[in-house]
């Protein structure tokens, strides 16, 4: 399952891509009245193109078949037509298990994968309450309109065996008709409780009632502001400095104060959402959890503007923010570009310090004008995703870059402690003291 989902994430990165470039499928959503570029990001919807089979070799088109993406007879729907929606076990919202074909054709849509887990956003595991609906063109139409938790249930089957996921949340299905409300009703039978609502073909048109089913708020929500992230970050770096979450330190190869400094490290408890105030706690909802190694982003001047947690989320936002340790992108004109920390520790260890840590293809491709004002060349090293990383820097005309091989790491630098790979329960710490208020902050010395 594991390769398989390396794979599918390949693909994902891919028809994103795509989708930025595809007029006909920005035509088709504008047809259908989503054009929050946002909501498509959070869902990672994407476009195939008739190019991506031929870009796999023969174990990954195997792999795809016990996928169900190829059939027996060599036919599939990853083509260039109709968009491509993965699907996720929400307790792991960045590893997708399937995929949900939105034809353009009566906007007919079904699962060319086998079928398995909900189409959702980034954040869906923070959302106690969650919205369930039978239909993508209506699920990213909810989230457009603002409504959170929205999960996409291609078909019922897929809910039973996410049913320890969904127990104990606040559960509302939406959809446009009796019959697919029902069948999912019918699937969350004996698992949870259930409200339900049928949405008009206009959501514009949504009833008062409706709107207070969905949760849909007319005051504005409030934002995570700058300081909001200054503050987190140096909390962070204090309760690192203080000892907590040494553990992680070593288990990720990272053991030189230089580069902890350098790349602004830090640390938070797996608890450390109970010392912060309420309005602070409502903004941070579902954007980063504890129990993780933080690193800050830093924007033009030098101020922490968004964090990556190591193991877990790349961004607080839809979009990465800034750029992580810029002092290696300004002082060097040849950078060693990696997504995954240990690596970026490994070789800082070896006495390197041109080392620049990306959170993916989007940092890449959102600061590739940033570096290209002092970096010339850069060498690639990627488990997944040195080709694309390598194509978003070049897009920026004047850097050079080409791809290194994925050397192993040391016994104590994990070769996949990706930024964005799902944290492991293992690497938490059980137990952690109460957490001093954030106001009694100290930057990490």
């Amino acid at each position: 399952m594991v390769e398989v989902q390396e794979l599918f994430k390949r693909i994902v990165e891919r028809c994103q891509g795509n989708l930025s470039r595809s007029e006909r499928a920005k035509l088709y959503l504008h047809r259908n009245e989503i054009t929050n570029e946002s909501v498509l990001s959070a869902f990672r919807v994407g476009v195939a193109d008739d190019g991506l089979l031929s870009a796999l070799g023969d174990d990954e088109k195997t792999l795809l078949r016990s996928a169900g993406l190829i059939s027996p007879r060599g036919s599939t729907s990853l083509s260039s037509s109709g968009l491509l929606i993965p699907t996720f076990d929400p307790r792991e919202p960045e590893s997708p298990v399937g995929f949900i074909k939105q034809f353009e054709a009566q906007n007919k849509h079904a699962f060319v994968s086998v079928p398995r887990g909900v189409a959702c956003g980034f954040d869906i595991g923070g959302q106690n309450r969650v919205v369930i609906v039978d239909t993508p063109l209506l699920g990213l139409r909810l989230a457009q309109f603002g409504v959170n938790g929205v999960v996409i249930a291609e078909t019922p089957e897929v809910v039973p065996p996410l049913g320890s996921w969904f127990r104990g949340r606040a559960l509302l299905i939406a959809s446009h008709k009796q019959a697919g409300s029902s069948a999912l009703k019918a699937a969350l039978e004996g698992i949870a409780d259930v409200q339900t609502v049928l949405i008009p073909s206009a959501i514009s048109r949504l009833s008062a009632h409706t709107l207070e089913a969905l949760g849909v708020n007319s005051k504005p929500a409030a934002e995570l502001t700058q300081s909001q992230i200054v503050e987190l970050v140096q909390y962070a770096q204090a309760r690192l400095a203080a000892g907590d979450g040494l553990d992680l330190l070593r288990q990720n190869g990272c053991d030189c104060r230089e580069f902890i400094e350098t790349y602004g490290v830090g640390y938070l408890p797996e608890n450390f959402h109970d010392a912060l105030p309420q309005e602070f706690k409502s903004v941070l909802s579902g954007k980063i959890s504890g129990g993780c190694l933080i690193v800050p982003a830093m924007d033009n001047s030098g101020i922490a503007c968004d964090v990556a947690c190591v193991g877990g989320k790349e961004s607080l936002f839809q979009q990465p923010a800034g750029l992580i340790a810029p002092k290696a992108a300004t002082s060097f004109e040849h950078v060693l570009v990696t997504d995954s920390f240990s690596v970026a520790a490994m070789h800082f260890a070896q006495g390197k310090r041109n080392v620049l840590l990306m959170r993916g293809v989007s940092d890449a491709r959102a600061n590739a004008e940033r570096l290209a004002l002092s970096v010339k060349s850069a060498e690639v090293i990627s488990e997944c995703i040195a080709e694309q990383i390598s194509t978003a820097l070049e897009a920026a005309g004047s850097i050079q870059a080409r791809i290194s091989p994925l050397r192993t790491n040391p016994p104590s630098c994990p070769a996949k402690a990706a930024l964005c790979c799902s944290a492991s329960a293992s690497m938490r710490r059980p137990n952690e003291r109460p957490l001093r208020p954030p106001t009694c902050l100290t930057l990490l010395k």
